[in-house]
């Protein structure tokens, strides 16, 4: 039977990686801009019926300060994101979510006093050496374009650490998630009218309903990512999202008929033997 920090991190972890994996098919259909906006907005709603089920408890003023932090942070980390998404593979891009876990495991080892063995680390080394060549191409370069992704990960991956300690300072964590989406949003929205992004294939909102559900599912795993915070998993949440570009691959596959070179299908099972290794330590 799954334990409540498990099912927390794969709350967290899942809807994520199936929020980013849509994320293509809704730019294609509305842009960039237009989608995010839609699926920042529909990221609300988890959270609001949240707030409805568990009180609002105490705040402070360092609390929501830090939120509000973790929204512009988030809210920048989608314009970059999205920026590759745009033109490249899903599967190349959510395998750069690796550099994210690593932050997230070491978080939880040295600041939280999360047990990690060796074998986990060499899990994670190996899981992380695996989404280097993927994200290498055919002239064995390094795919620029994919550079966007790497700060957007990053970006998240600070930002989620931020949103700890301002769910830790507060005697809840439903104003610091409300507030930290609201500032999301509104980030997005301002800094993405100086950002220029392609075009929607075709000019029409026929997407909403596709980015809404993206929204939920990205709502969905901010709210999981409060549970893992309150149940103290942070490194397990870390360790679960070493699989998350086994599932982004899947999904590239299914939703879009990606292809990886020679190079990148051995990244590919080398993330999967790490992150086998990191589960089983």
């Amino acid at each position: 039977m799954l334990g409540y920090a498990t099912v927390a991190a794969l709350m967290y972890t899942l809807p994520f990686v199936f929020a980013d994996a849509f994320s293509k098919k809704i730019i294609r259909k509305l842009g960039a801009y237009r989608a995010g906006a839609i699926v920042l907005a529909a990221g609300l709603l988890p959270a609001l019926a949240v707030s409805i089920l568990i009180p609002l408890g105490a705040y402070s003023g360092y609390s929501i300060m830090l939120a509000v932090v973790t929204g512009m942070l988030v809210g920048v980390g989608y314009l970059l994101f999205y920026k590759s998404i745009e033109t490249e593979q899903v599967s190349n891009t959510i395998a750069l979510s690796e550099l994210g876990a690593l932050i997230f495991v070491a978080f939880g080892f040295v600041v939280l006093n999360e047990p990690i063995t060796g074998a986990g680390i060499i899990g994670v080394l190996i899981v992380l050496i695996g989404a280097v060549f993927i994200a290498t191409t055919e002239g064995k370069n390094f795919n620029r374009k994919l550079l966007p992704a790497v700060a957007s990960y990053l970006l998240w991956s600070s930002a989620f650490i931020i949103f700890s300690y301002s769910i830790r300072a507060s005697g809840g964590f439903v104003l610091p998630l409300l507030t930290a989406k609201v500032t999301m949003l509104a980030t997005f929205l301002i800094a993405g009218l100086m950002v220029s992004y392609r075009k929607a294939e075709k000019d029409q909102f026929n997407g909403i309903k596709e980015a809404a559900a993206v929204g939920i599912l990205d709502g969905t795993g901010t709210v999981g990512f409060c549970f893992v915070v309150v149940l103290g998993a942070i490194g397990l949440a870390g360790i679960i999202n070493a699989l998350s570009p086994v599932v982004g691959g899947v999904l590239g596959y299914i939703l879009y008929k990606e292809r990886f070179t020679t190079l990148q299908a051995c990244g590919f099972a080398a993330m999967i033997i790490g992150a086998m290794i990191v589960v089983m330590s």
